[in-house]
């Protein structure tokens, strides 16, 4: 470590000071900062905070700290330079409250802007291709990140804030149907043995008692209806909550839960047949319904595109926990990847991870 950094882990007064400026920095700047609050709705910030003192601690010249490259994991973010001055002006503050000279500040300013590029996606966009209309997608990202591979799909399919926008103005009108949505899919899956034996086993998150013997499963059995509310809920979700990184994470759970994933704690694993399968029926289910609301056409046809986006997305989801795609990468998703120790930052990485986690998603250090 440089004597810059050594000097200003010490003058800070080691780890459990840091510890406060992270607090500080957080609670009392960034969550108040209107140019970069929003991207901590729904993050874990205990957790966020316990990481960060760490890591900055590390950035100042403090302990070796180990854990997930950030600069990679947030290029999906899309930051921008106004979001990069937000996050030093706050720093700034936040070390002026503890009384670290101008001088230092200066010093971590300067370290900070040999970073703006890389921060701020610039280095990327141009060397990803002469073309300025081919967008760059990384491929370890795709099959690592949850949040970016469904921000390449959405953009893939035309997933915007119109389609949002499109859902949400059936929702009030849509809710009296949800009990409707759930019978219909649960009377379904009835109908055939292969899919109700799937129904007999025990749900993420059921304590319950589990009839295991699909003779004696009726639809009306606590298990079900532990199942029939998720999937209510689910619906609720679709239609009203905002997509952005939590309701993201939301949709990968419910498809991971659906599968035997390696330290899964319920027993439930569906074919990617019947999965598929539902998901088709689900979206018929839904085409009616929307139907039955005698909408103008135009808008008919937006809500039902939206629909059939939303579900391709949830597919998306789905399929990679059961396909070999990426199972050349270490830690990617699914059951055939090979699993890896997370890796040492070295300086320079970690001074640019540190700074641009200020500006809040990563929840942990492996997804």
């Amino acid at each position: 470590m440089s004597t810059v950094e050594n000097t200003l882990y010490e003058t800070l007064g080691g780890e459990e000071v840091i510890s406060k400026v992270v607090d500080v920095f957080y609670s009392k700047y960034v969550l108040n900062d209107e140019r970069i609050k929003h991207f901590f709705v729904g993050v874990d910030m205990e957790k966020q905070r316990a990481m960060q003192s760490k890591f900055l601690a590390f950035a100042f010249g403090g302990p070796a700290f180990n854990g997930k490259k950030m600069n990679v994991a947030h290029r999906h973010l899309k930051l921008t330079d106004d979001h990069f001055d937000a996050v030093i002006d706050d720093l700034g503050k936040a070390l002026r409250d503890f009384e670290v000279s101008e001088e230092s500040i200066s010093k971590v300013v300067a370290v900070a802007e040999t970073t703006r590029d890389d921060v701020v996606g610039r280095k990327e966009k141009k060397a990803a291709s002469k073309d300025s209309n081919i967008e760059h997608v990384d491929r370890l990202l795709v099959h690592t990140d949850p949040v970016y591979r469904y921000t390449y799909v959405a953009k893939f399919v035309d997933f915007t804030e119109k389609d949002v926008e499109a859902i949400k103005s059936v929702a009030e009108q849509l809710a009296p149907l949800g009990a409707v949505l759930v019978d219909a899919v649960y009377d379904k899956l009835k109908k055939f043995d292969i899919t109700w034996q799937t129904m007999a086993t025990r749900h993420e998150g059921y304590a319950g008692k589990v009839v295991e013997d699909i003779r004696e499963l009726d639809v009306n059995s606590s298990q079900i209806k532990y199942r029939k509310d998720m999937l209510t809920r689910y619906i609720g979700r679709l239609l009203t909550n905002p997509y952005d990184e939590r309701m993201i994470k939301y949709l990968d759970w419910v498809a991971k839960i659906h599968t035997d994933i390696p330290g899964k704690k319920s027993k439930i694993n569906v074919e990617y047949i019947h999965i598929s399968a539902l998901l088709g029926f689900v979206e018929s289910t839904l085409i009616w319904a929307v139907s039955t609301l005698k909408l103008e056409r135009e808008h008919e046809l937006r809500v039902i595109l939206a629909f059939n986006k939303v579900l391709w997305l949830q597919n998306d989801f789905f399929a990679k926990y059961y396909t070999k795609d990426g199972s050349d990468i270490p830690n990617s998703f699914g059951l055939h990847a090979p699993q890896t120790t997370s890796f040492s930052f070295n300086l320079k990485s970690g001074l640019l991870g540190g700074l641009i986690a200020f500006l809040g998603v990563i929840i942990a250090q492996q997804f």
